[in-house]
């Protein structure tokens, strides 16, 4: 990697950064604290930092987290075009808490941003065949701190309940569902960070 690439992916991460660490004080001055242990509110922040560091092995944890953006891109899309979300519920709270006029709106639009960068960054940085390893705890860590410390009622990380669907229709108790959730989601991390390797043809 060239050195205009390096003061590149700098800049970046450090304007993600920026970015994160405004979204997280604004969430912690203005919404419930249990909304801070939403996935997407620690992404933007890990990704600047990961882009900064160039290392392979968070880059690629990130990469393979910034999937899980997917369902939000494209019921986003869908609402603010069509007037439809694709996904359930997953971002009503935009137009129907925030709204056009509000700086909540914009400042939550740096998830159309994060799959663009991270598979910029590791296009650039690369991907580590151990990458899944710090996506897996990542997962770990918060699917239990959310499960422990956020109301039921809320479904953040859709830890009781898939998103998509407004209730349970598995008839899990909510320990079961939590791991079964977790074990797929790790085992993902696993499969998208060999898909990765091949992609970007890494070992």
């Amino acid at each position: 990697m060239n050195q205009k690439d390096r003061k590149k992916l700098f800049f970046i991460g450090f304007i993600l950064v920026v970015i994160g660490a405004v979204d997280f004080i604004f969430t912690l001055l203005f919404e419930p604290f249990y909304n801070l242990l939403w996935f997407s509110n620690a992404i933007t922040l890990l990704l600047g930092l990961s882009l900064i560091l160039m290392n392979r092995l968070f880059m690629g944890a990130m990469l393979i987290s910034s999937t899980a953006e997917i369902p939000w891109v494209i019921d986003f899309i869908g609402r603010l075009f069509f007037g439809k979300g694709i996904f359930g519920n997953v971002t009503e709270y935009m137009f129907k808490d925030f709204g056009f006029y509000s700086i909540n709106f914009y400042m939550e639009l740096d998830h159309l941003f994060v799959i663009p960068l991270a598979l910029y960054g590791a296009f650039k940085i690369g991907v580590h065949k151990n990458s899944y390893l710090i996506s897996s705890a990542h997962i770990i860590l918060l699917n239990i701190s959310t499960f422990y410390s956020t109301p039921a009622s809320k479904n953040i990380n859709c830890i009781y309940h898939l998103c998509l669907l407004k209730e349970d229709i598995f008839n899990f108790n909510d320990a079961a569902y939590l791991i079964i959730w977790t074990v797929l989601l790790c085992i993902t991390a696993y499969l998208l960070n060999k898909a990765a390797l091949n992609f970007f043809k890494q070992k």
